[in-house]
């Protein structure tokens, strides 16, 4: 049976124009200009921040914005185009008033993580994706949502992950669990190999071997570019997995690029990579 991230590469894709929704959470520390744009387009939206009347209320700034669209089709492509462009939200399909699907939400902005509480920011899309793919979505989508739509990290389009028909996951409250953490990284991965122009089918391998790298204190996030060259020239053992299983079960000293490529190339084929 596959497992979710395996599944990714199956989702229903829209365009923005027949995105069947009526409401967008909005992730206003990566656009922070979002009620500003929303107020020029929309004369008296109906909008909520989940920040509003908790205890967050002092991070009102960065408040997460929960928008009823309006049925101009124009508005609403505008502004899903700069949600996608600048991954900054996730669009729903929901019966319930606004209000009341802002209450839903309120009851996940802070979770347990081991020690306490942090937050959760599933407004990321990037986070709902890693939520979605550790399992963890069931009490989040509940009877609230008919269904949710991503922007993809491979296309201009939108990927739809819970639809009223989806298998539902096991009701396993939601955590801040190393599962889903480890998880967040790959997706987050994910979504920043959109920019690199990467061969869509190569993106779910290099994101689980960046992945396997970061872990292993052999890069950070930000200085992933020379392992990224590296690893897409040599697609083959990326698309079938054999580098992130490689990487992550061997004890690696070095960390210049090419040559933990060459000690991978050698366990694989005993020559090293510069004969290949």
């Amino acid at each position: 049976m596959q497992t979710r991230w395996e599944q990714l590469t199956s989702l229903h894709r829209f365009s923005p124009d027949s995105l069947p929704i009526n409401y967008l959470l909005i992730d206003m520390a990566r656009w922070e200009a979002a009620q500003e744009v929303i107020h020029q387009f929309i004369e008296q939206p109906e909008l909520t921040l989940l920040f509003a009347g908790t205890h967050h209320q002092a991070l009102l700034e960065v408040s997460p914005l929960l928008l009823r669209f309006p049925s101009d089709s124009a508005i609403k492509e505008r502004l899903l185009t700069e949600v996608r462009d600048r991954r900054a939200g996730v669009a729903l399909r929901a019966s319930l008033s606004c209000e009341e699907l802002a209450n839903h939400f309120r009851q996940f902005l802070t979770v347990p993580d081991g020690q306490g509480q942090s937050y959760l920011r599933f407004y990321d899309p990037a986070i709902w994706l890693a939520i979605y793919v550790s399992q963890y979505d069931a009490l989040l989508v509940s009877s609230a949502l008919e269904a949710v739509y991503l922007p993809d990290w491979c296309s201009t389009a939108w990927c739809e992950i819970v639809s009223a028909e989806h298998e539902a996951a096991l009701e396993q409250p939601v955590c801040l669990s190393s599962e889903l953490l480890a998880m967040a990284q790959k997706t987050r991965l994910l979504y920043s190999l959109q920019a690199a122009r990467i061969d869509p089918a190569l993106c779910y391998g290099l994101a689980s071997s960046l992945a396997c790298l970061i872990e292993k204190g052999l890069t950070e996030q930000w200085e992933l570019m020379p392992w990224l060259t590296l690893l897409n020239d040599y697609p083959a053992p990326v698309l079938d997995g054999r580098m992130a299983q490689w990487l992550a079960t061997f004890d690696i000293e070095c960390h210049e690029p090419l040559a933990v490529a060459n000690r991978f190339w050698q366990h694989q084929t005993h020559q090293p990579v510069e004969a290949l």
